[in-house]
């Protein structure tokens, strides 16, 4: 069914930001690797926590990956220590930095991947809401810069310590598009799953024509960007990377079964039940 679906359709994947509930996206991508999808993925793109996760996509080691959650404590991202209130922030990034060291991340192999990858960050001038979003591409990137792309994209406003990217101010990409579709969908992806935190977020199908988008929304961790950044005890990671697995192999299940009616927004959510019945989902999928 994978071999099908990969001749059919070039596909993508995007991570949104979440903070520590993106621990989640590490289970779905575990289902994904069991299934066979995630060798199918040949564009992905990420934000904040997101961005992190993109980069252990690319290594391809998904028990480093889950290793480097579970092994992260609070005190290490939220390190108040360092707070300076006269120049509005709380915290330093060096817990962030060290979360993305070179023992961590391998940045040549993330350099040299044939997937092609992005991740986010915004950069502002004199004034808060004079904000661009960039779609730093990775792959072929040289090494030097991806360390500073990174922490940039995780770099949560009035939180963590200034950064500058070619003296600019720069801010976590989740304030720019916490949902980054756009560079996947640019590389030519028309099927494009998308693994986020927030019910209510309008994904606008519109501005995707002739791709279909499938959501990955966690049914019992709060959603909203706000909502548990920072519940990094290692329990609740392993419940996040468990239900992601076990969300993850659903939607898969789901696409592939012949009895699942399909949605013309192409949306599986909570359950992954469908909410306007045409066509078997699995008939629009492999037709």
């Amino acid at each position: 069914m994978i071999e099908k679906l990969k001749k059919k359709y070039k596909i993508g994947l995007v991570l949104s930001g979440g903070g520590a509930k993106a621990a989640y996206q590490i289970g779905v991508l575990k289902s994904f690797k069991r299934y066979g999808l995630y060798e199918a993925i040949s564009s992905v793109s990420g934000t904040s926590a997101g961005a992190l996760n993109v980069g252990l996509f690319l290594q391809d080691d998904l028990e480093l990956a889950q290793k480097i959650w579970m092994n992260t404590t609070k005190s290490e991202i939220l390190n108040f220590k360092y707070r300076n209130l006269k120049r509005a922030y709380l915290c330093s990034l060096d817990g962030i930095k060290d979360m993305l060291n070179d023992k961590n991340i391998d940045y040549k192999k993330m350099s040299e991947s044939k997937v092609k990858s992005y991740i986010t960050y915004c950069i502002k001038d004199k004034h808060i809401f004079d904000l661009k979003t960039i779609y730093y591409q990775l792959n072929g990137s040289s090494i030097e810069p991806l360390k500073e792309v990174f922490t940039a994209s995780c770099r949560i406003p009035f939180i963590y310590e200034r950064l500058y990217i070619e003296n600019k101010v720069c801010l976590d990409g989740a304030v720019g598009n916490n949902i980054p579709i756009d560079p996947v969908y640019k590389d030519g992806c028309d099927l494009i799953f998308v693994i986020h935190f927030d019910r209510s977020y309008p994904i606008n199908y519109k501005l995707y024509k002739n791709a279909k988008i499938i959501e990955i929304v966690p049914q019992n961790i709060p959603t909203g960007f706000l909502n548990d950044i920072f519940s990094i005890q290692q329990n609740q990671i392993v419940d996040r990377i468990n239900e992601g697995y076990k969300d993850g192999e659903r939607m898969i299940n789901s696409l592939f079964d012949e009895n699942v009616d399909c949605v013309k927004k192409q949306k599986l959510r909570n359950n992954f039940t469908i909410d306007s019945i045409t066509n078997k989902f699995n008939n629009m999928i492999m037709k």
